[in-house]
């Protein structure tokens, strides 16, 4: 949504002052991803889902960066940066309505297999970690 406001500012010291909330913005999100990707793994899984992020985080970064500057070269940057913003609030939506959809099935009978922990969906990840009091695990 930023980068969309930042490319339709109709002045350099408005895009500059939309330019600090659209770089916060992209903290928090790093940040917060980060966060929830490792509180939400298990101990013994935790190092290779920060690795698949990592891969997917920084391995786009070869494919979107040339086609930014393919874009902004063609078409301005203004035009870079509105593609970027729609993008974004595009996958934002897609986003949004597929984990509605799975908290839905979740309401409905058992959570999916993508929202349960690992240790719960599998025996051999539950063998992994230590037994907690009230554990039911033979």
């Amino acid at each position: 949504m930023w980068s969309v406001l930042v490319a339709v500012a109709p002045t350099l010291h408005l895009a500059l002052v939309l330019l600090v909330p659209m770089g916060a913005s992209g903290i928090v999100f790093v940040a917060t991803t980060n966060s929830l990707l490792q509180l939400h793994s298990t101990g013994a899984m935790r190092g290779r889902v920060m690795a698949l992020w990592a891969v997917v985080f920084l391995g786009s970064t070869p494919i979107g960066g040339p086609l930014t500057g393919l874009i902004a070269g063609r078409f301005g940057p203004r035009a870079a940066l509105a593609l970027g913003g729609v993008a974004t609030v595009l996958t934002g939506i897609a986003a949004f309505g597929a984990l509605r959809r799975l908290r839905r099935a979740g309401a409905a009978g058992a959570a999916p297999l993508s929202l349960r922990r690992a240790d719960e969906a599998s025996p051999a990840f539950a063998r992994s970690r230590p037994p907690t009091p009230g554990d039911d695990r033979s």
